[in-house]
């Protein structure tokens, strides 16, 4: 009998930890993925206006399904860079009991 329970405890910490990295892994995924379109939009864009910049940017998260925003979006300039900042924040739950507000950064 103790050895059925202890299985089924088992099995249900195994359950709780392939559905957190089930629910964690897409929106990591989707993060480095943007960041490398965020990357290659500042290296490849140097005499465009910020705000087409931004635009590039916003529709790049659309494509990967990102929820960020207009105002969560910056670029900074110095003499020869472009540095491209965006925030967001995403609920990923991992547990039903349970839901962590995850930020991203680029």
């Amino acid at each position: 009998m103790v050895g059925i329970v202890r299985k089924l405890v088992n099995l249900a910490i195994l359950l709780w930890i392939a559905n957190a990295l089930y629910q964690f892994v897409p929106p990591y995924l989707k993060y480095q993925q943007f960041k490398d379109d965020v990357r290659d939009v500042a290296l490849f864009s140097n005499r465009a206006p910020d705000a087409v910049l931004i635009d590039r940017v916003l529709q790049r998260a659309g494509e990967r399904d990102i929820p960020i925003e207009r105002g969560d979006i910056e670029v900074r300039r110095d003499s020869r860079n472009i540095y491209i900042d965006a925030a967001w924040v995403q609920n990923i739950a991992f547990a039903p009991f349970y839901t962590y507000p995850w930020e991203f950064d680029v």
